[in-house]
């Protein structure tokens, strides 16, 4: 499914982020290799020197070698980054900087596939092959707490090959009937200890013995997504709470900045949030505080528009999201909410 458009995506027409993207599906693949195979991430980051240029932007001649030809001279501190030897530039690093190429990702991946419980989601090349996203599987699908809806557990990694970021893995999940994206970290506003990061040095490395405490750590961070789940789901709430809760999610600006414009745009907001209480994506748990956060993350999901498919995902699985950092916080808390109302 190949999404052009950057409006809000109607439930119906859902899939998790990652399978919107213009790429083939490797729910099949077995390893690392056949997933790279599918999804065209065959090539390598390649590192090569970067030529001196002068004022003019001419490379700058050092002097002729012993066969007769001409010696130019290199940046240092500098090297590029390129899509295999020869490809597009992905990006210009620093000399203590140290590739990790797919590779030896797949050195990672591999051994994350022999746990049991585990398998291959998704892999997917983003920003002409600046970043690379992966998904993993990591446990069957339950049902949290009093929700109606099966919740997946994954664990998601990233790296970038333009120097602007770690290899990073963390867990996440996907609700299946809106098609949420949830990490611990949001649901929790926690973020110690919520993802494993290692950086692009030159002594780069990853003890594959440490495979199945990763995998531990993604069950653990769904466990908690599950206890806030199921204290939610418990948590029933007044028609009074939940306008309580729109009013906090979407509140109005400052009496002194208010104009026409801005209070049409919190008033449009709040009913969307009213409607996606009603839909069938919520409607089930709408009386409770579980479904106001539910209905609160599908909204910053997918009823916001955005830029490309890349950035979609980026922003529902990559980034941890402000808003629905937000949605959770104030969930937990619509008692006191009411009483401020």
């Amino acid at each position: 499914m190949t999404i052009t458009e950057t409006a809000p995506i109607p439930a119906a027409r859902r899939e998790p982020t990652w399978k919107l993207l213009n790429q083939s599906n490797q729910l099949a693949s077995p390893n690392w290799n056949a997933a790279r195979e599918a999804a065209g991430l065959t090539w390598e980051p390649t590192v090569s020197r970067i030529l001196k240029s002068d004022a003019q932007g001419l490379p700058v001649l050092e002097g002729m070698g012993e066969d007769g030809k001409p010696v130019y001279a290199y940046e240092n501190g500098h090297k590029r980054i390129t899509r295999g030897p020869g490809g597009d530039k992905l990006g210009i690093v620093g000399e203590s900087y140290g590739v990790i190429t797919h590779r030896a990702i797949g050195a990672l991946i591999d051994p994350l596939l022999q746990v049991p419980g585990t398998s291959f989601e998704h892999l997917v090349e983003l920003e002409g092959g600046r970043r690379v996203f992966a998904l993993i599987r990591v446990g069957e699908e339950r049902q949290l707490g009093g929700d109606f809806s099966p919740t997946v557990p994954f664990i998601a990694l990233q790296t970038s090959h333009d120097g602007t970021g770690a290899l990073r893995l963390w867990g996440t999940s996907t609700r299946l009937t809106c098609t949420n994206q949830a990490s611990a970290s949001e649901v929790t506003a926690r973020t110690k200890g919520m993802s494993v990061t290692l950086r692009h040095t030159q002594r780069w490395e990853f003890n594959a013995r440490k495979v199945t405490a990763l995998v531990e750590m993604a069950r653990g961070q769904f466990d908690m997504i599950a206890q806030v789940s199921t204290e939610l789901s418990s948590l029933k709430i007044s028609p009074k709470e939940r306008e309580a809760y729109v009013a906090a999610y979407f509140p109005m600006p400052p009496v002194g900045e208010r104009n026409d414009r801005s209070i049409r745009v919190v008033e449009k907001n709040r009913d969307a949030l009213r409607a996606l209480l009603e839909s069938e994506t919520n409607a089930p748990i709408a009386d409770t505080a579980l479904g106001l956060a539910q209905a609160a993350v599908e909204w910053a999901d997918w009823e916001r528009r955005f830029d490309s498919t890349d950035s979609l995902l980026h922003r529902n699985v990559i980034r941890p999201q402000p808003a629905k950092i937000r949605a959770w916080k104030l969930a937990r808390n619509v008692r006191s909410l009411s009483l401020a109302a």
